[in-house]
């Protein structure tokens, strides 16, 4: 998926978004240290793309389709975007299930993490929202049929965000470490009880 039009859009959000991120958290310097270490890591892949895009120098098909007026056209035009989020609500129902239930129950169940460990764990929010506003823009001025290219291909780039997009929700959410003792889990409050019942066992305590 890396040599597609959605792999190259990740990589580059992906090392945008963590650079602004730890220059928010600790400076430019580091930033830009971890920016660079992205792309020592990376170079390995990114030869290998270039080297893809040299042997088969084949045009971006979204983009060689575009031109000012017809894509103008397709970005007032009301019905585009009534497909668009139609289509997105169709895929989005197909992709999560019954995870449309369970996450928020999730939510309910264990609430969300105090506010400076929060907000630590907000940047895959903005990676996942990038994302998806870059599917929505190709949707928007795509110059093939727009039915037929939400229809084949919606449930696939959602699927390919949605481990992201769990992974940031649950990131969201408190740990057992910051619940109250009475919302414990079962299994931490029978390891207590075990470790009671074992420290007042005379035969230990004689032992000891």
């Amino acid at each position: 998926a890396w040599t597609k039009n959605e792999g190259l859009l990740f990589a580059g959000l992906a090392l945008a978004v963590h650079t602004v991120a730890v220059w928010r958290q600790v400076g430019t310097r580091q930033a830009l240290r971890e920016c660079g270490s992205f792309l020592m890591g990376a170079a390995p892949v990114l030869f290998i793309l270039g080297l893809f895009k040299f042997q088969i120098p084949v045009s971006n098909d979204l983009i060689a389709g575009q031109g000012l007026s017809d894509t103008l056209h397709r970005i007032v035009d009301p019905w585009r975007h009534v497909a668009i989020w139609r289509g997105a609500a169709s895929g989005i129902l197909q992709v999560a299930q019954a995870n449309l239930v369970v996450l928020p129950l999730c939510f309910v169940l264990l609430g969300r993490r105090t506010q400076p460990a929060a907000n630590a764990a907000t940047w895959p929010i903005y990676l996942v929202g990038l994302m998806l506003a870059g599917y929505y823009a190709a949707y928007l001025t795509t110059p093939y049929d727009l039915n037929w290219h939400l229809s084949t291909s919606a449930d696939r780039l959602l699927i390919q965000v949605w481990p992201l997009a769990v992974m940031t929700v649950f990131r969201q959410l408190r740990v057992p470490d910051e619940l109250s003792p009475t919302l414990q889990p079962a299994h931490d409050r029978l390891e207590l009880k075990f470790q009671a019942i074992e420290d007042s066992d005379p035969l230990r305590r004689k032992a000891a």
